[in-house]
């Protein structure tokens, strides 16, 4: 990667940083902390397999969030995850582009995900 998406792509990593943070203030002691995550052999061994593991990803923050303000109690949490979702959709449009190489139109309605099926999910790539 270089250029454009990799300038891209840290600038994602960055509101990472921020949705940790966003989330370290509503929820204070309870935040998730070491997380830690694994990668398969090769995930970042071309564009295109970053784009896949980037759009893996990606597909299941998007529904988690959008699960969330469905199933949370608090407004102030529901908020977060809704501002958090919105970005990652973002992300999830740049990764699957890079993933197809093309521009990908964006599904209508992305799809939302149950707090277990968030985590089946992802925890392929929790370490």
């Amino acid at each position: 990667m270089k250029g454009d998406e990799l300038s891209y792509l840290v600038g994602a990593r960055g509101n990472e940083r921020a949705h940790y943070a966003a989330l370290k203030g509503v929820l204070k002691s309870a935040t998730p902390a070491n997380l830690k995550f694994k990668y398969p052999n090769g995930a970042f061994g071309s564009r295109k397999s970053i784009g896949m593991l980037g759009q893996a990803l990606e597909t299941a923050f998007v529904g988690a969030y959008m699960g969330a303000v469905t199933s949370l109690q608090s407004n102030e949490l529901k908020a977060v995850a809704a501002e958090i979702g919105a970005c990652e959709s973002r992300h999830l449009s740049v990764l699957t582009n890079i993933a197809a190489n093309a521009i990908v139109p964006a599904p209508d309605l992305p799809t939302v995900l149950t707090a277990a099926k968030a985590t089946a999910a992802v925890t392929p790539f929790l370490a």
